[in-house]
């Protein structure tokens, strides 16, 4: 499997003409590269602190601890408190999380940090946007009390942290006009992923359905939908839904309306195509049923009536459905859609990864004087990324863990974010080149019986920035299937979207 490779290019560009005669603009870093090296930029969560990074060492000042907020000023207003990092750094901790979708402009009072500031770099000022709330929910499992009683749990997934006190008045659900209870989970994912369950849902004797609306109102966004979930009646002992997993092992899990009997005799009563020795594992109202085999493609489930719940209740009705366990390669694809901004303290970049347990990221580093020589042979809109090794060094390399068991794994795209700024400190004038990919040890597909394999030379362009140890390492992994490439080029400044074969580009015209 030949290693693949997501190319992500950040761009400092320097302005060489400015008509402004008066203090520099906002977010005008170059300008202050003797104070200021860093501060929060691009879109941000509520949740995060605002960081100004500095050049030189606070003035009378110890290692950490907390010093006056009046060395800045926040717009929109914004309560908290200053403390020092390092005894070069500035941590602004609000006292609340910060308003959603706003636009902040941060002031920092040089003249009040340093002595002998000249008028011109007095004050220096910077923006960054927090993000736009949004959200998405979905359902999931219908589960038992009793016969009379169930419970149906779901997942609302957000762009960004949603206080505890907030999610109670997103999502309501009715049955029959009557108002039904929803528990929430803590977040024990990564504040943006909330489990809920629909408590106390009353099973009828006949099918029943139970109203599920949503509204972003009170966390000002635009988020609005609603869905109906049919309870099954006591007389309607059925199948409500059947889902396939591939990973750690292929199993397929049929949803009841009522929990099963656990020791009932299953074989013959559910049977997949071609396959003999199947074994079943009741999970309350769910039943696993385990292939022997493994199976590729598309097959064939069948489900007999004769089973049994706990109410001693048949099933009456024989259930079929196509199932497909066509197994997904191994992929990555990028998920941010905008500006990264390289002296942002979060530099967050999002992707999208599926069968993979873990991600090689790369830095390589065009330094500023060789920024001309190196545009001179390259365009943004059509990258030469071997020429790079001209006039770049590769400073960073590391090895991310995406999940730390495989049974997490379910075959599906999963989004996760990769934190830059803790690979490298952009440097203004100087490129970035970052590139994520993966090798096949960091694979989760599992290969079938019969796969064709296919053995590909190692190309000597995989080391235009690597070294001897890094060339072997691609050779030793060169592999048996082959994968589309993405190059995102991100900078500063509007965004133009470009199309190239199996390739996404965004040049930012600055």
């Amino acid at each position: 499997m030949r290693n693949t490779t997501v190319f992500i290019l950040f761009c400092v560009f320097l302005s060489f003409f400015s008509c402004n005669t008066g203090n520099p603009e906002a977010d005008n870093i170059f300008e202050f590269k003797d104070y200021i090296y860093q501060t929060t930029a691009g879109t941000v969560s509520v949740k995060e602190p605002i960081i100004i990074g500095l050049q030189k060492q606070l003035p009378n000042v110890g290692d950490s601890g907390e010093i006056s907020a009046d060395l800045i000023s926040i717009s929109p207003k914004v309560a908290g408190k200053l403390l020092v990092q390092n005894n070069k750094t500035l941590r602004f901790e609000p006292d609340a999380p910060l308003q959603p979708d706003t636009e902040y402009s941060v002031t920092v009072n040089l003249k009040d940090i340093y002595e002998d500031v000249k008028k011109e770099f007095s004050t220096y000022t910077f923006v960054f946007k927090t993000v736009t709330p949004n959200f998405s929910v979905t359902t999931n499992d219908l589960q038992s009390y009793s016969k009379d009683w169930q419970y149906l749990n779901g997942t609302l997934r957000a762009a960004d942290f949603i206080p505890a006190e907030k999610l109670s008045e997103l999502i309501s659900a009715t049955q029959n006009g009557k108002t039904l209870n929803i528990k929430w989970e803590p977040s024990v994912l990564n504040n943006t992923t909330y489990e809920f369950t629909i408590d106390s849902i009353n099973r009828l004797d006949n099918n029943s359905e139970v109203k599920i609306s949503w509204t972003g109102t009170p966390i000002l966004s635009k988020a609005k939908g609603g869905t109906y979930y049919t309870i099954p009646g006591k007389n309607n002992f059925s199948i409500i839904d059947v889902k396939v997993s591939q990973s750690p092992e292929q199993k397929v899990s049929i949803n009841f309306t009522d929990p099963l009997v656990k020791n009932q005799n299953f074989a013959g009563l559910v049977t997949i195509k071609d396959q003999k020795n199947i074994t079943y594992a009741v999970d309350g109202n769910i039943l696993n049923v385990y292939p022997k085999n493994r199976i590729k493609g598309i097959t064939m489930i069948e489900v007999f009536p004769g089973i049994k719940s706990k109410d001693d209740y048949k099933l009456k009705i024989n259930y079929r459905k196509r199932i497909s366990f066509e197994q997904q390669k191994p992929q990555l694809q990028e998920v941010s859609k905008g500006i990264i901004l390289p002296n942002s303290k979060n530099l967050t970049y999002n992707l999208q990864a599926m069968n993979l347990k873990a991600v090689d990221v790369r830095i390589i580093k065009i330094y500023q004087d060789n920024v001309l020589q190196f545009l001179q042979e390259n365009s943004l809109n059509e990258i030469d990324r071997y020429n790079i090794k001209r006039v770049g060094r590769r400073i960073a390399k590391k090895t991310i863990n995406l999940i730390e068991n495989d049974g997490e794994n379910d075959g599906q795209w999963k989004t996760y974010g990769i934190d830059l700024s803790t690979l490298f400190s952009a440097e203004p004038g100087a490129i970035y080149q970052v590139e994520i990919g993966f090798k096949r040890a960091y694979s989760l597909y599992t290969c079938e019986e019969g796969d064709t394999k296919t053995n590909h030379r190692p190309s000597s362009r995989g080391g235009y920035y690597q070294n001897r140890e890094d060339e072997d390492e691609n050779e030793k992994n060169t592999g048996t299937t082959k994968f589309m490439a993405l190059e995102t080029i991100v900078t500063i400044g509007m965004i133009v979207k470009i199309h190239v074969q199996n390739r996404i580009i965004y040049k930012i015209v600055s």
